[in-house]
């Protein structure tokens, strides 16, 4: 069975991630973490998983604090950091930091999968689009405790693009973009 999602989503990787999440969730409002783990995802995910962050919740709305308790190795070497055990507000990322906590603190209160798509400007005027998949998880199906994320560097395939994305100086961006910012609440798979 291969799974195909509407395309508010532009990457494919974030369209399997977000595929996962509808199917762990099932009749629940949001899946928990342990639906995550490798061993319980029906269909490979090994594309995805190095692009991917789960993030623990402290605290509620605006003054929550995201803790990162696992970031994937692509996102990691895109990040040029590794933030495994960080806060967000510990990651200096020329203020794209604060948009991502603003998607987050989004995901949190609306207790509903959300994606933003962006654009990254370094301080040469190189452009970089980013779509960045985040979806809530729960323990109790009622309170969000960790939010899954995923971030698509659009065009990494492209070998100038990905030269361009590891040339990325985060401590000089020039601005953040940000396209938009939505919840995605009537997305469905097809099988096709």
């Amino acid at each position: 069975m291969v799974m195909a999602v509407r395309p508010v989503l532009t990457s494919s990787r974030n369209a399997h991630i977000y595929a996962h999440w509808l199917l762990a969730r099932g009749a629940k409002k949001m899946p928990c973490r342990r639906e995550f783990q490798p061993d319980v995802i029906p269909f490979d995910l090994s594309l995805e998983l190095p692009q991917i962050y789960i993030v623990e919740i402290q605290g509620n709305g605006p003054r929550a604090e995201f803790r990162f308790s696992l970031i994937g190795t692509l996102l990691a070497e895109r990040l040029k950091q590794d933030a495994t055990g960080k806060y967000l507000s510990q990651m200096k990322l020329g203020g794209f930091e604060d948009e991502w906590r603003r998607s987050l603190t989004f995901a949190l209160e609306t207790r509903m999968p959300v994606v933003s798509e962006s654009q990254i400007v370094a301080a040469s005027g190189m452009r970089v689009e980013i779509e960045h998949l985040l979806v809530p998880l729960s323990e109790n199906d009622e309170h969000v405790d960790r939010i899954l994320g995923s971030i698509d560097f659009l065009k990494a395939a492209d070998v100038e693009a990905l030269r361009r994305i590891r040339e990325i100086d985060w401590n000089a961006i020039a601005s953040h973009e940000l396209a938009k910012r939505i919840v995605v609440a009537n997305l469905r798979i097809d099988d096709a």
